[in-house]
């Protein structure tokens, strides 16, 4: 029995382990296109597009991974309380949507359900049961969080293409700015859409925003040239550059042919985030300034290391998707800490949810990036500790943590 018990112990150990060891699900993810029919790619595309949870990405594509699934008269779709990890879309049938076994509300065809379980694995808020038969699409957290995170850097290596192509003078931004300066100004690039034959740009305007066309023609107008366009602008094309440069007039007037996609840059953005552009032609080369800008910083130290042993854990602060946050307070007083209240937060961080949710790369690079930051207005990190079943990051506690004891419990939309 005693060796049953070390091994049980040491598969524990090992769990624990593993838990920590870097993977990323999101690029181990395999997109698995599912067919169906027009009806139905129009169902689940009208259900998704009003919500803002879908604007990050491409809605087609999310829409080619909804899978189906079908449920008999009086079987629970979700229940209260277990960890959520699917959004739904009713095809067909009636659903109805319980809190407590109290009937709060019926869902019919059309209807969609449990987006916030493609955020975090909380638990369910309440349980939903099928009055009829019904046919169900629905789209996993691992699959929403994979799509959107390629298509959000393929988006991203677009923008730093386009950026790489523009010419303004005799010099390319790829000339004047270093790659991480690029990827700064692919960052702050904003999305436009312009219906065909409405104006972008006016001729004798002036100009701060530089456009980069995504999908759709643009014509281009010069009124000493007479009414026909001069030339048209497709996919890959920019107009509108020197805009970086200064508010000088527009010497040209743009229209959309059709309708059009741009990806835009606002002058008073690029100055913001790397400084005014005739400045950066004139100045340093780029790998000047990278070379200053990649100087180490001081590392902060940890100025102090503490075992769960030495605290007294206390009242819950918040629940998250994996552990909660609970007030800890150090059960003897400590010299390095005289200025210190002696109440700390703690994360409690589980483990196995780490482990079945691919994110124990995430949760180290958090640590990494707490442990390195020092700010009035960011919650300290002072040190991590385990145990066989949770990660801990002992935190800077809000200066009202100890005054006050109610708790707070917190759940899921369905």
């Amino acid at each position: 029995r005693m060796g049953s018990t070390k091994r049980k112990k040491e598969n524990l150990q090992e769990e624990g382990r593993l838990a920590i060891v870097s993977r990323n699900s999101e690029t181990e993810y395999v997109k698995v296109v599912v067919p169906k029919s027009d009806s139905v790619q129009k169902l689940i595309h009208d259900s998704i597009a009003a919500n803002i949870l879908f604007k990050a990405c491409s809605a087609e594509e999310l829409v080619e991974v909804f899978a189906p699934s079908e449920a008999s008269a009086g079987s629970t779709i979700i229940r209260q309380g277990d960890e959520g990890g699917a959004f739904y879309v009713l095809e067909t049938g009636t659903i109805d949507v319980y809190e407590e076994e109290q009937h709060k509300a019926t869902l019919y065809s059309g209807t969609s359900f449990g987006e916030i379980a493609l955020l975090y694995g909380c638990p369910r808020s309440a349980t939903l049961r099928t009055r009829y038969f019904c046919k169900l699409w629905s789209i996993s957290r691992t699959a929403f969080r994979a799509i959107t995170s390629q298509f959000k850097r393929r988006r991203m290596e677009v923008k730093v293409d386009f950026l790489k192509k523009v010419k303004i003078k005799d010099k390319f931004l790829s000339d004047v700015l270093s790659e991480s300066e690029m990827n700064t100004l692919a960052l702050a690039t904003l999305n436009e859409s312009y219906e065909a034959g409405r104006s972008i740009v006016r001729e004798g305007e002036p100009g701060d925003i530089f456009y980069m066309i995504d999908s759709g023609s643009v014509d281009v107008y010069i009124k000493a040239k007479g009414d026909a366009p001069v030339a048209t602008l497709g996919s890959g094309a920019f107009f509108g550059e020197l805009a970086l440069l200064s508010n000088d007039c527009r010497t040209a007037s743009c229209v959309a042919k059709t309708d059009v996609k741009c990806h835009i840059l606002m002058r008073d953005d690029f100055n913001l985030l790397l400084g005014d552009l005739q400045s950066l032609m004139d100045g340093a080369a780029y790998g000047e300034r990278e070379e200053v800008s990649l100087q180490p910083k001081k590392a902060v130290k940890m100025s102090m290391q503490v075992d769960l042993a030495d605290l007294d854990i206390m009242k819950v602060l918040g629940i998250g998707a994996f552990g909660r946050v609970r007030l800890a307070k150090l059960k003897k007083p400590r010299s390095d800490l005289e200025d210190h209240n002696g109440f700390f937060a703690l994360k409690c961080i589980s483990k196995q949810s780490l482990k079945d949710n691919g994110l124990d790369s995430h949760i180290m690079n958090e640590k990494a990036i707490m442990s390195g930051l020092e700010h009035p207005f960011i919650n300290r990190f002072y040190c991590d500790m385990e145990d066989d079943e949770f990660l801990y990051f002992l935190l800077e506690a809000g200066a009202a943590a100890g005054r006050h004891s109610g708790e707070h419990a917190g759940g899921c939309l369905w």
